[in-house]
């Protein structure tokens, strides 16, 4: 299930996609802890995407996991995070404005690049 998020700030253009991920296709997996919001701190497991496939970063696999707060983030994580749960996994479709935009992130994501991450939220720390 698509659901785009409504802001009148934004454009149709500028919005971001989310998706529940699935678990064995039928389950929703929304979370059912604390969501966090514009000060918190997270701690997630995700991987990004170019929309060619191309992997940019994956901690699924791994020990690893990403910690930042809400501000750290790109404009369309701050808006998607803070509509998860702890333990919600989604995946979120963030078009070039709400990501590095212009002048892109180093070699790998260049500029007026959307993309993609499957993102689960594991903890707020805060």
């Amino acid at each position: 299930m698509t659901v785009p998020i409504r802001n009148p700030c934004f454009s149709h253009s500028q919005r971001i996609n989310v998706e529940h991920k699935k678990k064995n296709n039928a389950d929703k997996i929304p979370g059912a802890g604390k969501s966090p919001d514009e000060w918190s701190t997270v701690e997630v497991n995700q991987r990004i995407l170019l929309v060619d496939g191309t992997v940019i970063k994956d901690t699924h696999h791994g020990t690893e996991t990403d910690t930042f707060t809400i501000k750290e983030a790109i404009d369309g994580l701050k808006e998607g995070l803070q509509l998860m749960k702890e333990g919600g996994k989604f995946r979120f479709v963030v078009p070039p404005n709400l990501a590095w935009g212009k002048r892109g992130a180093g070699e790998k994501i260049g500029p007026y690049v959307a993309l993609i991450f499957d993102i689960r939220l594991e903890k707020l720390l805060d």
